[in-house]
């Protein structure tokens, strides 16, 4: 899970950070639909994993999706695709808007 790394370069470093899902092209609508509950309604998404199982596996799913509810500050999801040039204006835009 990308998530923890974002989280320990914000806390860290003290910096801003911009959440980007690259090859959307090739990852689909559901990909980043999970990621944006993940973001929006992390509750519904650990009754999920709890619905669709048990086990060592769902337990750090629900730790994980926990952590990432505690401690990352609401955030805009952003697909990309460099090679279909997918969303790439909006990361520029948000560049400028955060960084300068």
């Amino acid at each position: 899970m990308a998530m923890l790394p974002t989280l320990a370069v914000r806390f860290h470093f003290d910096i801003e950070v911009i959440i980007l899902l690259n090859k959307i092209n090739l990852a689909g609508s559901s990909v980043i639909e999970f990621f944006r509950r993940l973001y929006s309604n992390p509750e519904a998404l650990i009754y999920q994993l709890e619905q669709e199982g048990s086990g060592l596996l769902a337990e750090m799913s629900k730790e994980l999706v926990r952590i990432v509810r505690d401690f990352l500050l609401p955030a805009r999801i952003i697909g990309i695709s460099a090679l279909k040039s997918i969303n790439l204006d909006d990361v520029f835009s948000i560049i400028h808007d955060v960084f300068l």
